[in-house]
């Protein structure tokens, strides 16, 4: 007798998710049911056996008794319950890494924007005010022969740098695997292990946090290495829980930290995509501070990195119902 699988897709049915889907519709034994809200997930994950989406609680696994794959489409996967994922067994989590260039571009924005003061002088343009002069803090500064410092050169991490070299920076970072860095991340100068990040800090000029966030990431970037960064730009494309909220937020208030650019952040709406629920992304006010650009956690979210990474979610599915090798299989002890 064929197995049937049912397949839960937690995202609306927009025209890339459709295009996407079209393999998983070939199968006869497949039924495809796209859900986004809660209490819609929570009505369908009973008898899923294959989930494609992002965040999913541990009370929704529990519930799901048949569920054998979580298949994210995209590459943080830090939301999961990973000590009841190894304690429960049977389930499989596979994520995708097709944004890479999508969170390098944006990292590199955000850095520009805050290195270059882009939104402090366009704010006063529009005000009839010229922010220039002979006077150096009124000048600009220049990335070329500078240092950055990558903290995690993943995929993302290793596009970072890329560019890094490109405008002629001088790129230091972290990586788990020295090894495998050495032999694949020819574009940086220096490479250390993650435990030497307080001195990555320290040396460079410019720091893009592009870990995953895992037990040993969180608060990661604590106080103490945030004090060494005097005048320094710090960019977070990771996971807001990575840098400490409260002194990342006192040193740029005072002016310790020169400067940042946030990606990642630690206040969230209940629904994603609902432009009507207005939450403010920390419990301290970096709304106000001049010195930081904001962006509301979308850098891997381009139309390009999520069509890929729709289909390479849904390619995975297609392995998992023909017995084929799974792709981007995620590390259950690790978490990630």
């Amino acid at each position: 007798m064929e197995t049937h699988y049912k397949v839960l897709i937690k995202s609306v049915k927009s025209d890339i998710w459709k295009e996407a889907v079209s393999p998983l519709l070939s199968f006869k034994n497949v039924e495809v049911v796209f859900a986004v809200h809660k209490e819609d997930v929570e009505r369908e994950i009973a008898d899923t056996d294959i989930f494609l989406g992002g965040h999913i609680s541990r009370e929704q696994i529990e519930s799901a008794k048949k569920l054998r794959l979580i298949q994210f489409y995209y590459a943080g996967v830090d939301s999961l319950d990973f000590d009841y994922l190894k304690k429960r067994g049977g389930i499989t989590v596979c994520n995708t890494h097709a944004n890479k260039y999508a969170v390098s571009e944006v990292a590199w924005a955000l850095l520009l924007a805050a290195a270059k003061k882009v939104l402090i002088r366009d704010r006063a343009l529009r005000e009839g005010v010229w922010i220039r002069g002979y006077e150096q803090k009124y000048m600009n500064v220049e990335l070329h022969g500078k240092t950055i410092g990558v903290l995690g050169l993943g995929s993302i991490g290793g596009e970072i740098a890329r560019v890094g070299k490109a405008f002629g920076m001088r790129v230091i970072g972290t990586k788990r695997n020295l090894k495998r860095g050495e032999e694949c991340l020819p574009q940086v100068d220096v490479l250390y292990s993650p435990d030497k990040t307080a001195s990555v800090c320290k040396e460079a000029d410019y720091t893009v946090v592009a870990v995953p966030l895992t037990k040993e990431t969180r608060g990661l970037v604590n106080g103490d290495i945030l004090g060494n960064m005097k005048g320094k730009v710090l960019v977070n494309v990771s996971r807001g829980a990575v840098v400490d909220e409260e002194a990342l937020y006192e040193y740029l208030k005072n002016d310790i930290l020169g400067a940042a650019g946030i990606d990642a952040w630690y206040s969230y709406p209940g629904r994603y995509g609902d432009l009507s629920e207005h939450v403010l992304p920390s419990r301290f006010p970096f709304h106000r501070l001049e010195n930081v650009v904001l962006s509301p956690h979308i850098a891997g979210f381009s139309v390009e990195s999520h069509r890929i990474n729709t289909k390479e979610a849904v390619e995975n599915a297609v392995r998992f119902i023909r017995g084929e090798k799974l792709l981007y299989r995620v590390d259950l002890a690790l978490g990630y």
